[in-house]
């Protein structure tokens, strides 16, 4: 499992002017890119934006909550984590074998068989799910 190192930043506020770049939309698109493409440079996956509450004073005994928008970037640590949590290879199950004809029946692998024999050569009673696919079948 890899870790990671993460890092925040305040997401722009304010537009930054390009070269053939029109609109306030456009312009803050223009400094969001510029952003990430100053962490990506150094390595930084962006990873999200979030939008969280902060209590700020404002005056002496009063409290206001801003909301402040921030980019969140990660980048792999080079080492890992426990073993334990490792991911693991699983075995895909064995295929099954070709459909074979049974000599003595003419069924192949024993599909659409209602009675069998027993050792001693005695025959038994049907197929209970035969019989009930039979019944639902009439109805």
């Amino acid at each position: 499992m890899t870790t990671y190192e993460y890092k925040v930043v305040p997401a722009p506020r304010k537009g930054v002017k390009g070269k053939g770049i029109k609109g306030v939309e456009g312009r803050f698109a223009n400094g969001f890119e510029q952003v990430l493409c100053e962490h990506g440079a150094d390595g930084w996956e962006y990873l999200r934006s979030d939008t969280l509450p902060s209590d700020e004073r404002s005056g002496i005994a009063t409290s206001v909550t801003t909301w402040r928008t921030v980019l969140v970037f990660r980048r792999p640590t080079g080492t890992t984590g426990d073993a334990e949590f490792e991911p693991r290879l699983i075995e895909a199950a064995p295929t099954a074998p070709e459909a074979t004809e049974h000599a003595d029946t003419g069924d192949i692998d024993g599909e659409g068989v209602a009675e069998t024999e027993t050792a001693a050569g005695e025959e038994t009673a049907p197929d209970m799910d035969a019989a009930s696919d039979d019944k639902q079948k009439d109805v």
